[in-house]
C-alpha cells in the first residue's frame, strides 16, 4: 500500500510568503478601485453574506453566487468581504453588490448602518466571529459542498443560529459528532446548485469519458482525503489504458496552490499526459458541468462524489480512501 509522504520545500515557502509581501505593499501603493464604503453602503438589503477570507478560498462563496443571484430582489445577498483581492475578484463574477470592509471598525460602523435581518456563511473562518456578534440578524451557516469529511462537522457549528445541511444524511453526521449539538438549528434545505442549469464545458464526443476530481490536501492531516500525491499519476496511467474512453482531469482548485511537492509534481505530470488526443483539462470552471457529461467518476471523499450522485444517479463512482491507509507499508 502506497504510503502518504508529507514533504515541505522551504525555499518554495519562502518565495510564497515573499510574493504576498510584494502584492500587499503593491495594494497598499497603488490600491485597487473598489466599491466605496458609505453610510448608505447596507441600505435596501436585509440579508447579507458576510465572507474574510483571500482569494485562495473564493471557490467557496463562488458555488452560491448562482443560488444568491436567484433570489427574490429583497433577499439578494449583499456580499460583506474583508480582503481587497477577493472583492476585486468577486466583482468580475457576480452581479450582486460587494462591499469591502477594510478595517473592523469599518465592519462595525456598517453592521451598526444596516438593517440586516440574516447573516450568512459559507465557511469556519475565524473571521466570522467578527460579524457573529451582530444580535439583530439570524447568523446561518449554509458551507461549501456536502461530504463526509470531518470538516463538515465543525464544532464551531454550534454558533451560529441556523445550520443549513443538504438532507438527513448530512444532519444525521452532525448528531453523531457534535456533542450536545441542538438538533433544531440543523435545516435540510437540499443543495440548491443541483437545481440551477449550467452550461457546458465539454467538448462533444462520442467516447466515454471518465473524470478524475480530486480533492486538496486540506488544512491539516486530519482533514487530507486527496489522493493526488499517493495514486494521482497511476490513476491516470490506468484511465488512458481504458478503450473508447477520453479522460478529464478536474482538480480542486486548491491544487493549484498546493504546498505538497508531491501534489505538485502529479498534478504538472497529469497535465501534461492528457495535452493530446480528445482529454482535457480544466483547472477552472463549475465542476458541476463537467460531472453531467460524466460516465465514470473518481474522486476522493468530497463534496463532488455526492453531487455526482444526484446529477448521474446511473453513473459509476470509483471511490479512493487514502486516509484510511496513512502510515501502511508500502507494497
Amino acid at each position: 500500500m502506497a504510503q502518504r509522504r508529507k514533504a515541505r520545500n522551504p525555499v518554495t515557502r519562502l518565495f510564497r510568503v515573499l510574493r504576498r509581501k510584494v502584492r500587499t505593499l503593491w495594494r497598499l501603493v497603488f490600491p485597487p478601485e473598489l466599491v466605496p464604503f458609505t453610510t448608505q453602503s447596507a441600505q435596501g438589503h436585509s440579508v447579507a453574506a458576510f465572507f474574510a477570507d483571500p482569494p485562495s478560498k473564493i471557490y467557496q462563496i463562488a458555488q452560491w453566487l448562482p443560488v444568491f443571484e436567484k433570489a427574490p430582489a429583497h433577499l439578494r445577498p449583499l456580499i460583506v468581504t474583508r480582503h481587497a483581492a477577493t472583492t476585486e475578484e468577486l466583482q468580475k463574477i457576480t452581479s450582486l453588490t460587494v462591499i469591502h470592509a477594510r478595517t473592523y471598525d469599518l465592519l462595525m460602523q456598517l453592521l451598526d448602518l444596516s438593517h440586516f435581518k440574516a447573516l450568512i456563511y459559507v465557511n469556519n473562518s475565524y473571521q466570522n466571529f467578527q460579524t457573529l456578534a451582530y444580535q439583530r440578524a439570524v447568523h446561518i451557516h449554509v458551507n461549501h459542498g456536502e461530504s463526509d469529511k470531518i470538516s463538515m462537522v465543525s464544532n464551531q457549528s454550534k454558533a451560529y443560529d441556523k445550520v443549513f445541511v443538504a438532507g438527513a444524511a448530512a444532519k444525521d453526521r452532525y448528531l453523531s459528532a457534535v456533542a450536545w449539538i441542538d438538533e433544531e438549528k440543523l435545516i435540510p434545505v437540499g443543495r440548491p446548485q443541483l437545481d440551477l442549469e449550467t452550461t457546458p464545458i465539454l467538448e462533444k464526443s462520442s467516447l466515454k469519458t471518465i473524470t478524475y476530481a480530486p480533492t486538496w490536501e486540506g488544512e491539516d492531516e486530519a482533514n487530507n482525503y486527496t489522493s493526488m500525491d499517493c495514486y494521482g499519476t497511476a490513476i491516470i496511467d490506468a484511465a488512458l489504458q481504458q478503450k473508447n474512453c477520453r479522460v478529464i482531469y478536474k482538480p480542486h482548485p486548491r491544487i493549484l496552490d498546493s504546498k505538497d511537492p508531491l501534489i505538485n509534481s502529479a498534478h504538472k505530470y497529469i497535465v501534461q499526459k492528457l495535452s493530446r488526443g480528445e482529454h482535457e483539462v480544466h483547472l477552472t470552471g463549475d465542476v458541476l458541468s463537467v460531472l453531467k457529461d460524466t460516465d465514470l467518476l473518481i474522486s476522493d471523499i468530497s463534496s463532488v462524489t455526492l453531487d455526482y450522485l444526484y446529477l448521474r444517479p446511473s453513473g459509476a463512482i470509483f471511490l479512493t480512501a487514502t486516509q484510511y491507509f496513512k502510515g501502511a507499508t508500502p507494497s
